[in-house]
Parts: structure tokens; C-alpha cells; sequence
């Protein structure tokens, strides 16, 4: 009978095994995942201002140098371009006033000769290489005004508005 006994009681241990379900253990870990993709800079250098003295019946010039183009991007060309940034069809004004001086203002500078009347927008250069990322305006850029003889006195200004473009792969 023993051994019916031990016969009888394995089946019950394997019967017990097969039918006690066994705990399943899941445990979660997170990982976050994170990366910074830097920003390419465009930048575009000019003097905050030039002075001009004014001289009734005479021309006056200044020089509006240096003008740098930078990038720290892939682009290898740049166009600068240049207007006058008040809307006053090229001419300095007195404040807000209506009071215009007689003549536009000339300006010269990269492949732009002295002729050139700043009353359109105007392409200083048109893809200039960039060496090393950086390109400086040469022939340095200069405006010049000439004052007529009947121009009301006052303190005259105008916004020149430099623009640059880059391109290229």
C-alpha cells in the first residue's frame, strides 16, 4: 500500500503544481532620450552711423565701413544689397518734417561706382565668395551728398538698410 500511497501522492503534487498558477514579474525602466541640433548664424556687421558735415553748394562723402558678412553654415556665396531704409526716395530730410535736401545721395561700394542714386534698392555685390565663412564689402562702401545752394538748414538723416543674402550649398 505504500506503494499506492506514494503513487497517489505524487500525482497529487503534480496536480498541484500544474493548477497553482505561477506569478509573472515585469518590472519597466525609462530612459529619456535627448539632443540639441545648434541653429546656423547669419550675421551681417555695419556701423551704427556715419556723420556727415553739410556744406551748402558742396559735396560731402563719408565712408560707411566696414560691412562683414558671417556665417557659420554651408552657404559659400552672399549678396549684399543696400536702400534706403526711410522711404524717402534717397534723400535726407529734417526729422519727420516734409523738408527734404534737393538731391538724392550717391553711394559706391563693392561693384557700385559713385553714380549710383540710392533712390532704388541697389546690389553692393552678387555672390561674393565667403572664405572661411566671412566676407568683408571691398571696395569699402561710401555715400556722398551733394547740398544745393538754396537747401533749407536743419539737421538732416536718412536710414540706409544692408541686407545680405546667403546661398550656395
Amino acid at each position: 500500500m505504500k506503494k499506492k500511497t506514494l503513487i497517489i501522492g505524487m500525482v497529487l503534487a503534480l496536480v498541484a503544481v500544474l493548477v497553482v498558477p505561477t506569478a509573472a514579474l515585469a518590472v519597466e525602466g525609462s530612459t529619456q532620450v535627448t539632443g540639441t541640433l545648434a541653429g546656423v548664424t547669419y550675421t551681417l556687421s555695419v556701423p551704427a552711423s556715419v556723420s556727415l558735415t553739410l556744406t551748402r553748394g558742396a559735396e560731402t562723402s563719408g565712408n560707411v565701413a566696414p560691412i562683414t558678412a558671417t556665417t557659420d553654415g554651408t552657404n559659400t556665396l552672399v549678396t549684399i544689397e543696400v536702400k534706403d531704409g526711410s522711404v524717402q526716395g534717397g534723400k535726407m530730410r529734417i526729422g519727420t518734417t516734409s523738408t527734404y535736401l534737393t538731391n538724392i545721395m550717391q553711394i559706391e561700394g563693392g561693384t557700385l561706382s559713385k553714380t549710383n542714386l540710392l533712390n532704388t534698392n541697389l546690389a553692393l555685390v552678387t555672390n561674393q565668395s565667403l572664405s572661411s565663412g566671412s566676407y568683408t564689402l571691398s571696395p569699402a562702401c561710401k555715400v556722398w551728398q551733394n547740398v544745393a545752394a538754396g537747401d533749407t538748414a536743419g539737421d538732416y538723416s536718412i536710414t540706409l538698410t544692408f541686407t545680405a543674402t546667403f546661398s550656395g550649398p
